[in-house]
Order: structure tokens, then sequence, then C-alpha cells
């Protein structure tokens, strides 16, 4: 980003990451009004210097090359702009009332006045050849060459305004690249790629650079060396724009050196025994490099020392390719694929062989890559790695540069001096100049009395006038056939398909069907037993190959003899006597003379005539040709202007019973209608839209269009007065690429479109976006447009890029092709009766054929425009059936749907004739459940999206607001989470507008206060109400009624629950859990539930569980989830929902177990899920797209919006979603410190450290003696070694609670080991994973724990990484032991592990079972597969933290359930090896029998 302060006079600009800027200008300059055209790398701004000189300064983009283009002094001149296209710069100019311009090169300079003579402009724009400006009275519009037709558009003002469109921002990247004999121009834009020639030589190019300020092309051969003087001659060179020098290499490639442009004195600048391979000149920032063998080299451009940047390993493919934008140099090397070196930071970087690029690199210009293999220039682009575009070349490929200024060739200039068009479009029937110069001289003098043909028009030598396009095309258009005469090249058709003796093609149906198509009549002509013409039988010329044309009967017996037969039609004369024939469309009768009119219904081979013949309305063909709307009577040609627009009209449709006309407004982004019937009454149905396609249901009256650039089929109700913008609902909004055309058949609750993007492909689905299928996958390119045959019950397309017309069934079957040669772009298409119609945009005609044969064409329409939309109207293609929307009775919307079987709904049962219905809903509203009524979300609920330190609030009803689809968040309040650095999960109490947030990094729960919605202070803290050391938080929930927090973490699975404001912690459901991924709680009814990995009977398994909030009751709801996430309650408590992140389904059940339900959520990875007010709600991850969803449960799921932004949770409020209340909601039930809800009840529990005293009171617990623990109800004292012992000794069983923290130490093999002293070190190991490690020294080392399982615990210093506790027993260790060793005094006891044995379990037991180590492999693998079918849907590390964290659970699990049943076969005495290191190393553990490897890093 660039500015200008002008306190500071200086121009700024900030880097891409927001973070680093830097100081371009600040000196001798005022500047103001920036403007940058990244293309050419330039900026220009307003300068005011200290002498009230002001002036129009130009630099390059880093500061670099200042000068002055031109003097504004006295101007008080203000609003610089640019036109990238035209390459000009525009201003205001206050003192002379005008706007201003000159060329970014300094010269055309010219005002235009008489503007703004009453008030002054403010602000200025232009674009497309038209000014827009601002002054105090609103916005205004005038055409450059046209300055008295002011139009005013808006009566608001704007400060400020600037223009939206993708040529004031152009990316399409253009080449020069050079062949041994000419040097072209590669342009791409878009998908298309074009090449043209800029110059040629039979002398040949060696090498070749451009200026593209001075505009001058160099190049060198072998007849020229450059520069004149230099004994060795030039084989490279390379030219500085800036200063117009030469850089060159010689063709000994030993040295480098320079000519300047002014002296044409060359220097050289280094020279070398070494190959010189290549030059790149980085002359924005002074420097050179050159490629010298297998080294990088540079230096600056004066020729300083080199330095060597890099030596290149790999083995180099090809050439290195310099990008002067990016200031970078890039190369495909064999063995690392594609790398890219950076010039600023002399680093290179390997982006691998993901890229599959072959060959060679040969030019670059951020963000585009250009490689060349095979004599194939592939255009890529480096942001996703996508290949663009392929374009061959011709010949051998010498070097490419990267296009940076203009290229003009082959062009003519307007005669007023001001415009420059490419030749092929001068004397093209179509003036492009203003002065229409491009279309003077084109045409010679007519003859005597006819009537002179259009520019673009030629003329038969009947007189006839037919369109250029058509000259020479191979069909003859002319009458007299004059049109395909004298042309310089055959006519493109195949060999057999061309006329012998004339420049005209034919189709196969058109060989031998009775009508001459070939001027001579041949396409009639036959050998023996083939057609012929019948007038050349018996023309005294033999014909057929066995002569039988010809005979002794056309003399004695023909059609002149007074025998001859009375033909009603035709006599032909044949060697076997006259015969009768008739003319098409009749049939000779029995009597071989008379004709009778052939029933083309009944007798056709292909069933065109289906409905009763009748002398109905004459059909008429609706068509948009550039700007008008067109009827035309297809009978009798009459024509009629329905109505006119200032843009081309792409789409149209009409409602026959209501004789009126829809069609597309691109100028005003409206659908809008006119009657056919009554030329006054016109209007607008819907405003602001961007639609491709329209298509009008006159069944249910709705009206659908399609956004391709969205991906959306939407509908909306049809009206005669203007319905709201939020009025519409989406019909389909999943898997939609880039669809183009759209055809409704309502009379089957159907609908077709087109998909013209990567696979191109036509789908069908009912027109509620029910029952959706691919069609047509095969024969198909570019299809543009779809039309429906109602007699044949076929769809027909067009397909561009094939031109042709298809057709097939329904369901794809029996496809047929209409190879229409003499239409080179077909753009629409439409079917009645047995004809088919179709537009060409390029020969601008509209066209009719035989649907069957494409026989028969005529020429409807020809107009100067383009045709582009067509429909043929009449009743027969509208019939009027009854709808069903009549009998739903839906509040909003009515979507027809597809037939449905009868009530049995068995396989057998006969399908309804009809369509059916269904209710919808309006964008941002929610079907009810009596599915008719559509209702907005309540205004109090809002959702809040979680990243990884911010959170967004958005209330839903801005649905409503802002519409779905969005390619961004919609307004949001955006909440920094002050002292978050890794936000994992939230939750808020709406009572007190808290927010709990879970830091995975700190391993905290914080509380920040949420200010009310109108304020707009944002969070601010209010404490922690958990901190875990070497531990986080991976769920939790709040008890909104109490403000306790429901929680689990990665090292304490199970259930917790600590109080707000005292900290007091209990556990609840201690013993199965593995891990929990969430919890979810409901106060008014004392029910909790969570999702979690268990342990039962030996085997790990996923389970939806609820219990009471007091961690009685437990019940297991369901175990078929895979990877269940997301727990929510619904508002009454209910029903739960829950998302499987692995299956991407939405799941539901009641609490009770009963009402299993799931909702498939579509594309994408599901990351996190809410449920509120009947709204399923759902973010996915889809190609670093995060994306939003909703549904009801009753309409189709539907993006609310997408962003960049990654996110973690989502949670869904109201102010109704927080009601109700329990036991503990007065006084916190009576209890002393933790009150927990039960149905019905509650129950007062004590924290830990404390017991209870009576049901309400607690107390804290006795000190004990040194070496023992209370039990928690504080009844006694027991040794520490009865504690997760596996015996119960505590009357309450505490002695055996909170087993999966109690510490199990492993001996270590130690240097020295004495009985009560350790020299080396201790590494301490829990049931799930390694823990920690001490260096512990003296004869009083002391036990490791986790700091809040127990309430006497002080910090260690600084650095160690566990806390130590008070009156602990002095432990020892002896060497290579392998169990729980405790030693009190002088006494230690040892608790083996499986597998070991003796005093201090040194010894290992034999003969163990290979099962444990089984099992352990099988597990790891099945935990390993799992990792990589997640990693392979592209998740970022943020959003998977839960998936992840359930992965590393199952696979800690399995190392453990090895470990712990002896999964060590080996005999050999067992080694420990501890690598103990610092903070930022990692920690490791070899267990060389099993070989299970354990890391834990601590940072």
């Amino acid at each position: 980003m660039f500015w200008t302060n002008q306190k500071t006079e200086s121009i700024y600009m900030q880097g891409a990451d927001g973070k680093s800027y830097t100081t371009l200008l600040s000196k001798n300059t005022s500047p103001s009004e920036l403007v940058l055209i990244p293309v050419e790398s330039l900026m220009f701004w307003i300068s005011t210097s200290h002498g009230s000189r002001v002036t129009i300064e130009r630099s390059w983009m880093d500061g670099s090359e200042r000068s002055s283009l031109t003097a504004l002094t006295a101007q008080s001149a203000h609003s610089l702009t640019a036109d990238v296209a035209a390459r000009r710069l525009y201003w205001i100019s206050d003192f002379k009332k005008s706007i201003e311009t000159v060329k970014m090169d300094g010269t055309g300079r010219y005002s235009f006045t008489g503007l703004f003579n009453r008030r002054p402009a403010l602000s200025l724009a232009v674009f497309g050849s038209s000014f827009y400006w601002v002054d105090d009275k609103g916005l205004w519009k005038v055409p450059q060459n046209q300055p008295n037709q002011k139009k005013f558009i808006w009566k608001a003002a704007l400060p400020v305004l600037a223009v939206y469109n993708k040529l004031q921002q152009p990316e399409d990247p253009r080449f020069v690249y050079a062949t041994i004999t000419n040097i072209n121009m590669l342009e791409f834009r878009g998908r298309d790629a074009t090449q043209t020639q800029l110059f040629a030589t039979d002398d040949g190019i060696l090498s070749f650079d451009l200026d593209w300020y001075r505009k001058w092309l160099y190049w060198t051969n072998e007849t020229w060396p450059c520069p004149t003087h230099q004994s060795n001659p030039v084989c490279l060179i390379k030219v500085d724009p800036r200063r117009g020098n030469i850089y060159w290499v010689s063709c000994d490639q030993n040295s480098i050196g320079t000519i300047t442009a002014d002296s044409q004195y060359s220097k050289q600048l280094y020279s070398t025994t070494k190959k010189i391979r290549d030059l790149y000149l980085d002359w924005l920032r002074d420097g050179i490099v050159w490629l010298e063998e297998e080294r990088l080299l540079t230096m600056s451009m004066m020729g300083d020392k080199p330095k060597e940047l890099l030596q290149l390993a790999g083995g180099l493919r090809g050439n290195i390719a310099f990008d002067l934008r990016a200031d970078s140099l890039l190369w495909n090397s064999k063995r690392a694929g594609l790398t890219t070196m950076s010039l600023l930071q002399q680093r290179s970087h390997r982006a691998g062989r993901r890229w599959k690029i072959d060959g060679s690199i040969v030019a670059a210009l951020e963000p585009f890559l250009l490689s060349l293999s095979d004599n194939v220039m592939t255009l890529w682009d480096r942001r996703d790695g996508s290949a663009i575009q392929n374009m061959a070349v011709e010949g051998h490929v010498l070097s490419v540069v990267a296009a940076l200024g203009d290229v003009r060739t082959g062009e003519f200039q307007c005669s007023h001096g001001k415009m420059c068009i490419p030749e092929a479009q001068v004397c093209d029937g179509k003036s492009q100049c203003r002065d229409q110069s491009d279309e003077l001289g084109c045409r010679e003098r007519t003859k005597s009395c006819l009537v002179a043909c259009a520019i673009n028009q030629f003329r038969c030598f009947s007189g006839q006038c037919v369109s250029e396009a058509l000259r020479c095309d191979g069909y003859a258009d002319c009458s007299d056939r004059s049109d395909e005469v004298d042309c310089t090249r055959p006519p493109r058709c195949p060999v057999q398909l061309r006329c012998p003796n004339s420049h005209e093609c034919l189709q196969k149906e058109w060989l031998c069907d009775g009508e001459d198509d070939c001027k001579d009549g041949s396409d009639e002509k036959c050998g023996s037993g083939e057609c012929l013409d019948p007038r050349l039988v018996c023309n005294g010329f033999t014909n057929c190959a066995d002569s039988s044309d010809e005979g002794v009967g056309c003399a004695q017996r023909n059609c002149s003899s007074p025998s001859a037969p009375r033909c009603d039609h035709h006599c032909v004369s044949t060697p076997n006597g006259p015969s009768c024939y008739c003319a098409a469309g009749f049939r000779l009768q029995s009597s071989a003379a008379s004709c009778v009119d052939i029933d083309e219904c009944n007798a056709m081979p292909h069933a065109v005539c289906k409905h009763t013949c009748l002398n109905t309305h004459e059909p008429l063909l609706l068509a948009s040709v550039q700007s008008e709307l067109l009827l035309l009577g297809v009978h009798t040609s009459t024509l009629r202007l329905l109505s006119s627009a200032s843009r081309p009209v792409f789409s149209l449709d009409y409602h026959w019973a209501q004789q009126r006309v829809y069609w597309l407004s691109p100028d005003y982004q409206s659908i809008r209608w006119a009657d056919m019937k009554n030329s006054n009454s016109k209007g607008t149905l819907l405003k602001g839209v961007k639609s491709d396609f329209i298509a009008v249901d006159w069944v249910g009256k709705n009206l659908y269009w399609v956004d391709g650039l969205v991906g959306q089929i939407l509908a909306v109700k049809l009206s005669d007065v203007t319905v709201m913008s939020q009025d519409y609902t989406v019909v389909l909004g999943e898997d939609l690429e880039q669809p183009s055309s759209l055809v409704l058949l309502p009379h089957r609750g159907l609908m077709l479109w087109s998909e013209i993007g990567s696979t191109p492909q036509i789908e069908r689905s009912g027109m509620d976006g029910s029952k959706r299928k691919v069609v047509v996958s095969r024969d198909l390119s570019w299809p543009v447009s779809l039309a429906y045959d109602l007699l044949d019950n076929r769809v027909y397309w067009a397909d561009e890029k094939l031109r042709c017309i298809g057709s097939a069934s329904l369901d794809g079957d029996n496809i047929k092709i209409l190879q229409l040669a003499e239409t080179p772009s077909p753009f629409s298409v439409a079917v009645f009766n047995d004809r088919v119609f179709w537009s060409d945009t390029k020969r601008r005609t509209i066209r009719s054929a035989d649907k069957n044969t494409g026989k028969d064409q005529k020429i409807l329409l020809k107009r100067p425009g383009q045709p582009f939309g067509l429909k043929l109207m009449h009743g027969l293609s509208q019939p009027a059936i009854p709808s069903p929307c009549d009998q739903l009775h839906c509040s909003h919307l009515c979507l027809l749907a597809p037939a449905v079987r009868g009530r049995s709904g068995a396989p057998g049962a006969p399908a309804a004739r009809g369509p059916t219905a269904v209710c919808r809903c309006p964008k941002g509203m929610l079907l009810s459940k009596d599915k008719i009524t559509c209702s907005a979300p309540t205004e109090s609920t809002f959702i809040l999206l979680l990243s990884r330190t911010t959170v967004y609030q958005i209330y839903l009803h801005s649905m409503r607001r802002d519409g779905i689809a969005l390619k961004k968040m919609p307004n949001s309040r955006v909440l920094a989470l002050p002292g978050v650095t890794d936000a994992l999960a939230l939750d808020v109490s709406i009572q007190d507008l808290s927010l709990y947030v879970a830091d995975a990094r700190q391993g905290t729960v914080d509380v920040l206060k949420l200010s009310g919605s109108r304020s707009r202070q944002g969070l601010t803290p209010s404490g922690q109400i958990l901190k875990l050391k070497d531990d986080s938080v991976t769920a939790l929930a709040v008890d909104w009624v109490t403000s306790n927090l429901y929680w689990s973490s990665s090292e304490r699975p199970d259930l917790h629950v600590t109080s707000r404001h005292d900290g007091y912690t209990t556990s609840l459901l201690q013993g199965s859990l593995k891990g929990t991924t969430s919890i979810a709680v409901h106060p008014p009814s004392g029910r909790l539930c969570y999702t979690a990995i268990v342990v039962a009977g030996g085997k790990s398994q996923t389970e939806v569980d609820c219990a009471w909030m007091d961690g009685h009751n437990k019940a297991v709801l369901w175990r078929k989830s895979s990877i269940p996430t997301s727990l929510v309650f619904s508002n009454q408590g209910t029903m739960i929902y829950w998302a499987d992140t692995s299956e991407g389904v939405i799941s539901s059940i009641g609490v009770d177990g009963t009402g299993y339900k799931q909702y498939k959520t579509g594309p994408g990875l599901l990351i996190s899920f809410t449920y509120t007010e009947n709204i399923l709600l759902w973010v996915t991850l889809d190609k670093d797209v995060t994306k939003l969803w909703f549904s009801d449960g009753l309409q189709p799921n539907q993006l609310w919006f997408e962003t960049k932004t990654s996110l973690v949770d989502v949670r869904a409020y109201s102010t109704d979603s927080q009601s109700g209340t329990n036991r503990c909601s007065k006084n916190n039930g009576g209890c002393a410190q933790l009150c927990l809800s039960y149905p019905g009840g509650r129950t007062c529990k004590c924290g830990r450290g404390f017991y209870a005293v009576n049901t309400t009171s607690c107390a804290p617990l006795p000190d004990c003696p040194t070496g023992q623990e209370s039990c928690f109800d504080g009844s006694r004292c027991l040794s520490s070694s009865k504690f997760c012992d596996g015996h119960v000794d505590c009357p309450d069983q505490s002695d055996e609670q909170d087993c999966e923290f109690h510490l199990r130490f492993v001996g270590i093999q130690t240097q020295e080991s004495v009985l009560g002293q350790v020299t080396d070190s201790l590494v301490l190991i829990n049931s799930m994973q390694i823990v920690q490690t001490q260096t512990l020294s003296g004869p009083n080392p002391v036990m490791a724990t986790l700091p809040s399982l127990h309430p006497h615990f002080n910090p260690t210093p600084k650095g160690t990484l566990f806390f130590q506790l008070k009156k602990t027993p002095v432990i020892s260790s002896s060497a290579t032991v392998t169990g729980n060793c405790i030693t009190e005094g002088k006494v230690t006891r040892c608790q083996c592990m499986d597998g070991y044995k003796g005093e201090f379990c040194q010894e290992t037991e034999t003969g163990r079972s290979h099962v444990a180590v089984i099992l352990g492999v099988l597990c790891l693998i099945a935990v390993l597969m799992g990792a990589a079918v997640i990693f392979t849907k592209r998740l970022s590390a943020i959003a998977m933290a839960p998936v992840l964290y359930l992965l590393v659970v199952a696979l800690i699990w399995c190392v453990n359930v090895s470990l712990a049943t002896g999964g060590n076969p080996a005999e050999d005495t067992v080694n420990w090896g501890v690598k103990f290191t610092t903070d930022s190393e990692c920690v490791g553990s070899h267990h060389r029998g099993a070989d299970h490897r354990i890391h834990r890093c601590q940072n």
C-alpha cells in the first residue's frame, strides 16, 4: 500500500504483511493525489515545491528515476486519476474549470472545458470514454466526445470515487519471445492466448531485448555483431530502460560489458575464463546477475567486484528466468523441481515437484511464470500452482522477455489522431474510429441504377446484397451463387463433402435428396444404382457410369410424345419412357400421374407433430440483437421493436399467458419486463442482481436466474411491482462451478442447466434443487445455451467452441450432433415443432433448420448488431396446467418439484402425472416445522466465530439485510482477545456478559468481560478461572446459573468442575475417559452431555454420553460416530446435536436416546458446528477457504459467507438460549463451595483439599505426617504408597481416584546408584506419556507431580519442568528397574510392570506373549492411517486441534496398552535411555524390545 503525507511531505509504502513500511520519497516534494500503475511499475503524483511550482511527477514504484511530467502551476489542480487501458492521466483544474489530460509519457496534453461551469467538481474518475465527477449536488457522468450530454446519476454527496473494473487493474500477462527468424508478442487473456508477430528477418536472431521507455527493439545477429567497434562479436544483450544503455556478453562467453546509448562507447565490466551461460539485468535495483557455469554471480551495473549468490546443485533443467517485479530468479531443477531465489533476501526456496513443470522456466512476472516444453509454452499461476493456458509456438525459442509496457504493431491510426485500432478492424463494416475514418474508401463505386450495398455487404452478380461474412464460406447465399465464385481458399469442409466443380460445401444428409446443392447439381449425380437429377436424364449426355441415363427410349417415348402422361407437377423423360414426379411435400398416387399432399406428422420417421395440427397463432421469434428486443413473425417476417437498452441484452424469456417478456438488463443490474400488447406497460421485477441467464416458470409463477460468478441458481416470485432484493431464495448453491444456461420444465417440475467450467456438462434436478443428476457429460466443450423440445422430450444445446447444436433425451441417451460449419459462433438455441433456431454472434444472423437433419437452413434475421438471446414464443410451448402451489398456500415462495410415486411409495407404484410443490423462504428466513410458514431469526440471536486471537460477533438477522453467499464476512463486531495467544474453544455467560476462552498455548481459561452491543469498547480481562501447567483445555462449557466451568484437558481427560470466583475444583466421571472433545450443559434440566474417547473391555471407542451435572446417572446415547465434537443442547434441553468431522455429518438424538437423525453438510471439511432456534450452522474448510453454512433442516443447505480467516470454533446464542432456573439459582443452592444441579435437585461438592463436613459445608483436609496423605473425606491419613495402588483403602475410595494423573516412576540405568541417594537423573512417566524429567542430586530428591492435583504445592525455579510437593517422602531409584518404586526411610518397595520381576524390577520375564506387541503395532497403524486421511484434506493446524487431539490420545493409548501388557518378547536386559535437554529440545525414550519411541518437546 502506498500513501502520501502532506505534513511530513513524503511518500510511504507498506509491505503486504501489514507490518513493515518504508519511506520512498521525502526530499523536495509536497506530494498529493498519488496514482499507481503496477503493471508498468510506475507511480505519479502532484507535487508542490517550495517555490509554489506545481507539477505532475513520475517515478518507478521504488521512488527511483523521478522526473517531472508536466507543469500545473496556477491551475489549482486536484483529483489526479488514470485510465489504465488508455494509458492517460486526468485531473481537475479549478482555475480553468476543466478536466485536463496527458499521456503517461508526458505527451498529448489536452483540455476538456465547459463541463462544470456552475459548481466546482470535488473529485474525478475516468473510464470507458466517460468522465464521472462529484459536486455539491451529486454524481455526474458525461461522454468525453459529447460534453453537452451531461447526465445526473445520483443525488448524494460522495467525497471520493473510483472506478471498479478489471481493466483498471489488469493482470493479463504478455511476453515477447524470439525465434531465429522473428520476434513475437504472446498475450494471455483469461483462458485465451494469442500471438502476434512484431518483427521478422532473414539474417537470423541471436538475442534481443526491448527499451520500454523509448519504444526501441534491439537484437543481435551473426551479420551485425553489436557493438560495432567491439573486436569480439556480441551474442547476448540486455537493455537498461532507465538510461538506454546496453549490456552484452561476448560470443566466446568470457566477458560482460556495456555500451552507452548516447556515445556508442563500449566498456568491458568483467572477464573470466569460464563460460557465462546467461545474463540478467536487475535495472530497478542497479544490479547485474549472471550464470557462470554452475554459479550465480552478481555485481553492480557499474562493474564492481563480483559476489557469489548461489552454487547450483541438482541439475538445472533449461533456463533461469528473472522476475523484475518480484526481484527473484526461478528455475526448474531435475532433483528439487521448481526453485526460486530472492535477490533481496539472497535466499532460495524449493517449491518442490508438486508443480509438475516439464521443461524450462523461460520467463516470470509475479504472480505468473512461463515454461517451455516441446514447443509448447505454459502460463502458470504462482499463487496456487495451477496451469492457466498452453500455447504452441513454431520454431526454436531463443529467449523470452516479460512485457513491461505497451507494444503496438500493425495498427491503424484514426484521422483525428487520438486513437489506434488493429488493422483487422479497418473496413470491417463497423466504425471503431469516432470520425469513421476506418471505414472510408472501403467500397468501390456502384453501378448505374443498383442500390448501394452496405459497407459490410457483398454485391451478388444479380444485384442482391449479402453479408461480407458469408462470402466464400462454402455455402451459397446469393441466389445466383456468385458469393462462392473467385474464392482464393478451398471451403472449410471435408473433401468428400465438397462440390467438385464449385466452391460449395455439403452435408451428408444433402446427398441425393432431390435438391441441387451444388451449382452443377453434382450432389444428385451418381454412378450405377445411385441418384441422378431427373433433368439430367435423356439430355443427350451420359451422366451415369453404366450409361443407363441415356438410350433409344429417350427419343422414341418422352414427355413430348402424344402418349405422355398428363402429370400434375413434373414429367421426366427416361430411357424406359416418360414418368411423373411430384414436388417436395407431395407423393404420386396409384394413377402415377396425380400428386397428393404428404401428412408429415404421421409419415416422417421422427415424431415432430404430436399435437393436433390447427391454424393457430403464428409463432414469434423473441430475440435480443445487441441492445434491441425484437419480435419477428416466423412465417410473415413481420418485425417489431419491443424495447431497447443501452447495453447488450444476453438473456430473455417470456410468459405466454400474461403476454409479458422478461429480460436481463446489465446496465441497471436488474430484471425488467414489458407487455407485448401494450408498449407503454413496462416495469422492473428485481434490482441489484448479477445474472447470466433467466428463465420463467409459467406454472409456479416464479422467475429463476443463474449467477455464474457465485455459482448459484436462484428464484423469485413473479410480481407486477418491484420486489425487494432480499425476497429471492437460493435453489441450488453447492457444487456449481460455472453454470451458464438454464431451462425449466414446469409441467414436470424439472430444470436443466449447463456447466462451462473445468468439467463441461449438462445437469438436471427438480425445480426445488432435489434429485440432482448429470444428464450429458460427453461431446461437450462450451455449452452456452439450452432449449427444451416439448414434442420429442429432448434437451438441445448450442456449443460455442465445437460450433454445433446437440440434443439428447432427458436421461442423457441418444445424443445427436448437428455440425454447423457455417455457424462459427452459436450463442443461443430454441426449438419449435420440427425446426431448430439459433443465433450466430460472429455472422450476426439468426437461422433455422430442420432439427433432425440440419437441412433446409434459412436466415430469418440479419441485423448490424450481434444477436444474443433467443426464444420461440407460442402457446404450445407453455401449456396451461394446474399449479400445485395453488393448494399449498406458502407464506412466501412456492417452488415446483418433480412428480413423486404413488402414496404407497413402492417402486412399482405409478408416478404422479404433474409436478409437486414445496415451500421455500427468502434469504435469511427459516422454514417453520409446518413446512409452510417462513420466519426471520430473532433480533437477539448472534453467533461468535473464534480465531486464534480474535472473536467475531455477527447477528443472524444480518442475513436478511446483507444477503447470503457473500464472498467475505458480513459486518461484524471484531473483538480482540487480550492476553490470549492461541484460542481453542469458548463459551459465554449471557447474564454477566462473560466470555470464557481456552488458550491452548498457555494452558489457561481466561474470563473476558463483554460490553453491550451498542458499546464500542471491546473485551476486558476479568481474571483466569483455570491455569494448567504443561497441559491445555480440550473442551469446556459454562453453567450460566452458577458460573461453574465444566472442563477437560489433554492430561486430565475426565470431566472437572471449577467455580468461577473461588477456584474450587472437583472431578466427575473418572476412570474410563481417554480424551474429551466437547462438553455441553443444560442447567434448567440439570443435564450434562459430552463426546469422548473411552476404553471399554480393553478397546477404545468414541461415545456420546449424558449424565446429571453432578456426574451421576451416566448413560451412553450413541457409539457410531467416528470423530464427534461440537456438542450442543436444544433450547428445551430435550435434544442434543453434534458434528462428526470425519463423516461430514451433523447428528441429533433425544436425551432419552431416541429419535436419532442425521444431516449431511455437503462439500468441504467440517470444522465446527452450533445450533440455535432450529438453525444448524457449521464451518467448513475447502481449499484454504473457510465457509459458514446454515440450514433449518428442511430447506437445502445455504452458504452464508466465506472468508480467508482461519476459524476454530463457532457458537450461537440468544436471550432465550440461557433462560430458566434450577436448585442452585438462589444463594448457590446453600452450598459452601460447588453447587451441581441434577433433575429436580442439587448436590453440594467440595473442592480438592477440602472434605464435606455435612451436605453443604466443607473443611480443609487435615495435615498428615510426612509420607502420608489424607483421604478426600478427611477421615484418615494413609501412606502415600497406598494411593493408586489398585486397592481401596479410604472409606470414600478417594485413594483410587485421579489415578490417571498419579505418577509412576521408571528407573533409569545410572552411573552410580546408592539406596537413599541418586546422583544422576530421573524420568517421570504417567499412564499417558512421558511427563517430565529432572536432574536429581544430593541425598534428598523430591517427587515430581502436577500442580492442580494437590492443594499443597510450590512452583519450582524458572526453567524447571514441574512442581514440588511439601512433606513428601524421599524417593530414590535403583539400577535397571521398571516399575513403581517408593522409598520411605530405609525401606524400598517396587511394584513391577508386567513382564518384569526382581527386587527392583530389573529382571525380564521370559515367555511373554507377543499379543501386546501385535496389538500396539496394529493400533499404531490404524491411528496413523486416520491421521493421513485427515491431513489429505488440507486442514490448517489450528482448525484441526480437536481432531488431532483425538488422534494423539488414541496413539498414546495404543503405546500404553502395548507397554502395559508386556510388549517385550526380547530376553536381553531392558535399557532405557533418556536425553536430558534444555527447554527448546526434546526428551526421548527408546524401548529396545518393543521398539517404541516417544518424544516430547517442551516448546
